[in-house]
């Protein structure tokens, strides 16, 4: 699937593509003339990344969940004690 078509699916720009693939978020596969396709998996790895986004998780986080460096929970834990104390200090 090429970025035009993840774009439409998604609902995504293709700049956030980008710059996913930039921070190494995602890596999609360049076809002979350097388009970018990618994969079923890729598409996953992205709802993955926007879902996370959509809950303010630093993209550091997100590349750490990624690479299985730290779990989801953990970092939905520690997104939670920040939120925590953001509000706290209100």
């Amino acid at each position: 699937m090429q970025i035009k078509e993840v774009q439409e699916k998604l609902k995504i720009s293709s700049y956030t593509l980008r710059y996913y693939e930039k921070m190494g978020l995602i890596q999609p596969y360049r076809d002979e003339n350097g388009y970018r396709n990618y994969s079923e998996e890729d598409i996953h790895k992205i709802e993955r990344i926007m879902f996370l986004r959509d809950i303010n998780v630093p993209i550091e986080d997100i590349k750490d969940i990624l690479n299985n460096k730290v779990t989801f929970q953990d970092v939905l834990e520690n997104h939670i004690e920040k939120v925590n104390t953001e509000i706290e200090s209100l």
